[in-house]
């Protein structure tokens, strides 16, 4: 009798630490930066941490039939336009296969923020590069942004923003909340 009990015993145990275990392990992990599943969830999610003292009046998507006051998906019949946005060339707009925006309505130079999707291939690095040069040695009318930033959200997700340095503080500090693992590749300022 003393051996089946001891038996059940260390049965229960194992199976209690099996339990307590596996109900650890859920409530401990801290969160993976998984790869986006789209480009608008990123610029949704950044957006949804702003307090409404924070928010300023944004579009989001095409200037043509835009959302207000919320990111969107960006119609690519018109990439050209966000050539205009955010100085990506015809060769840039080639690589992307979907993106999103918010825009500030008043001067885009004040606040513009894109996620795009690239192609299989294109290298994140080699975009953002690109990218970066176009931004800091673009010509601007109604001034020029202050700072710009590039970011890997990983599965071919990058997340390109430019504007006042106010705008751009508040951004990238929410930026940070909503994936602790970015990897930014560039946060500089705009000289011209």
């Amino acid at each position: 009798m003393k051996k089946f009990i001891s038996m059940a015993l260390a049965l229960v145990m194992v199976f209690g630490l099996t339990a307590c275990t596996g109900a650890g392990t859920d409530e401990t992990v801290a969160p993976t930066a998984d790869a986006p599943a789209s480009a608008l969830e990123v610029l949704e999610n950044i957006w949804a941490l702003y307090a409404d003292s924070e928010k300023f009046p944004v579009m989001g998507g095409n200037p043509e039939g835009g959302v207000m006051d919320a990111p969107a998906n960006w119609d690519l019949t018109y990439a050209e336009g966000l050539t205009s946005f955010l100085q990506l060339t015809a060769d840039d707009i080639a690589n992307i296969d979907e993106a999103a925006t918010m825009i500030h309505m008043m001067n885009s130079n004040t606040f513009t923020g894109a996620v795009v999707h690239l192609k299989e291939g294109v290298s994140a690095a080699d975009f953002a590069a690109t990218a970066r040069d176009a931004i800091v040695n673009g010509q601007w009318l109604c001034g020029s942004p202050e700072k710009m930033i590039a970011a890997d959200l990983g599965g071919n997700y990058l997340l390109i923003a430019l504007g006042v340095n106010d705008a751009m503080g508040t951004f990238e500090a929410k930026l940070a909340e909503a994936y602790p693992g970015v990897n930014v590749l560039y946060s500089e300022a705009i000289t011209g």
